[in-house]
């Protein structure tokens, strides 16, 4: 699954923005949220990319995108996520071996009957 968002650098507060004035960034008085007026300053855009490998396992990763606009993103994000599957599915699959013994004699596999 891919999501897009502005990529935030910096947040300009104005007077009065709860998170400015109170400490923790307002989480204390429980707020979540800045004043109105408050600008966010935003550089690209950031891929937020949530996939699961094919032995269950959740893989999530943000990163930012290397190009500018918004459909680019995400054909990037796409062509991102298509690659990694791609990958994962061409992955050698590795099988345990059995263990084989050496008793002073000719090695002798566990599980299986002798060949001599």
């Amino acid at each position: 699954m891919v999501k897009l968002r502005p990529y935030v650098v910096a947040v300009n507060h104005v007077t009065g923005c709860p998170r400015l004035e109170s400490g923790q960034g307002g989480r204390r008085q429980g707020h979540r949220r800045c004043a109105p007026g408050c600008e966010r300053v935003t550089k690209g855009w950031e891929v937020d990319l949530a996939l699961r490998l094919p032995d269950g396992t959740p893989i999530r990763e943000r990163v930012k995108a290397p190009v500018t606009g918004k459909s680019a993103a995400l054909r990037w994000a796409q062509v991102d996520t298509h690659t990694f599957d791609t990958a994962v599915q061409q992955a050698p699959v590795h099988h345990a071996l059995p263990a084989i013994h050496f008793n002073g004699g000719p090695p002798s596999i566990v599980g299986h009957g002798t060949a001599w």
